[in-house]
């Protein structure tokens, strides 16, 4: 997140990293109630999900009711890609 924010704050401005920063909050906050709303995503790594907060996507798996945030990426990256060494996280 801290790598997130310092890019929007010089690609864009500080208003603009506070916003987004602020929807993946919200997104991975909303977890804490609804972690097994969105579907698995397997083809990922066993169990994992994927929730998003425009342009982002927070990426996580449920051990019975711990949520574990994975990794924080852009929603244009190929997650398949990033996960293929991790298949069994």
């Amino acid at each position: 997140m801290l790598e997130i924010g310092a890019y929007l704050m010089q690609a864009e401005s500080a208003a603009s990293a506070a916003r987004v920063l602020g929807w993946i909050i919200a997104a991975a906050e909303s977890l804490a109630k609804n972690a097994l709303l969105w579907r698995e995503r397997n083809e990922l790594f066993s169990g994992g999900r994927v929730v998003l907060a425009h342009p982002y996507a927070v990426v996580y798996r449920v051990d019975d009711v711990i949520v574990h945030v994975v990794r924080i990426v852009h929603g244009r990256r190929d997650l398949e890609a990033l996960f293929v060494d991790e298949r069994e996280i």
